[in-house]
């Protein structure tokens, strides 16, 4: 492990221990992006042709996107998955579902027995560990779709390095890892703060920033860049075609071949 990542896997350590001790309601409070990444990916799949029948919702947190899921694939055995046990005690008031707390790339699954992956801004240290985890549980032509932070979040902050992976790096990586057809694209939200204690408050209950952190002293808080990579792939062998992203047609609505 390089100085690099050994460094942003200390930070992340210290995270998921301030984490297990985060309210369930004050992290919803605290989170409207993550409502929006979720809302974005729910439309995302409006685009697909996707009848699961097993269903991994990663990161779950208190459950908000797994109640979603469950309205969308009422038919579907569900399983919400997350390191806090606390989030999944709340997650169970929110809907139906088998809960799992574990760590997000040591799944509890046998190989190539999922037929669809959700995960929304998880926060992991080991993009390599979770795409290798997750193309060895996913079914050939079953699909992962994820929302992640990229490298520009954040950037108007003196903050510890996060290991956030671009946009590039991470289509790169799925290849790599065996998954078939990735498309990745960004979007950046800008969010404005007024209130210094709000913004640390809400840095550090959803995970970005250790209970430490202490905000630069600025005249003015500037607004932040928020950078969202959003993906999808599909299970089975690479192709390895150079430079061509493609989305089979058979997964289009109003198409068939």
């Amino acid at each position: 492990m390089t100085r690099k990542r050994q460094k942003f896997a200390e930070f992340h350590g210290l995270l998921l221990y301030n984490f297990h001790m985060i309210s369930p309601k004050d992290y919803i409070d605290a989170s409207p992006l993550a409502r929006e990444t979720e809302k974005e990916l729910m439309a995302r799949l409006d685009l697909v042709v996707l009848k699961p029948k097993t269903i991994l919702d990663i990161g779950c947190g208190p459950g908000l996107s797994t109640a979603n899921l469950r309205k969308r694939y009422p038919d579907a055995e569900i399983y919400g998955v997350d390191h806090s046990e606390s989030m999944l005690e709340y997650a169970k008031t929110n809907t139906s579902a088998n809960w799992i707390c574990e760590d997000a790339a040591k799944l509890p699954f046998k190989d190539k027995s999922i037929d669809f992956i959700f995960s929304n801004l998880l926060l992991y240290p080991n993009a390599i560990a979770l795409f290798e985890e997750w193309f060895r549980v996913l079914r050939p032509e079953g699909l992962l779709m994820f929302s992640s932070f990229g490298q520009g979040t954040l950037q108007e902050l003196a903050i510890p390095e996060k290991g956030w992976m671009d946009m590039h790096h991470l289509g790169d990586l799925l290849l790599q890892k065996g998954f078939k057809d990735p498309v990745v694209d960004v979007d950046v939200y800008q969010l404005k703060y007024r209130d210094r204690q709000k913004l640390t408050h809400e840095l550090y209950v959803t995970g970005m920033v250790a209970e430490d952190f202490i905000l630069p002293d600025f005249a003015e808080i500037p607004p932040l860049s928020f950078e969202i990579v959003y993906g999808h792939a599909w299970g089975g062998e690479n192709l390895q075609e150079t430079g061509v992203v493609k989305i089979p047609l058979s997964s289009i609505k109003g198409l068939s071949v």
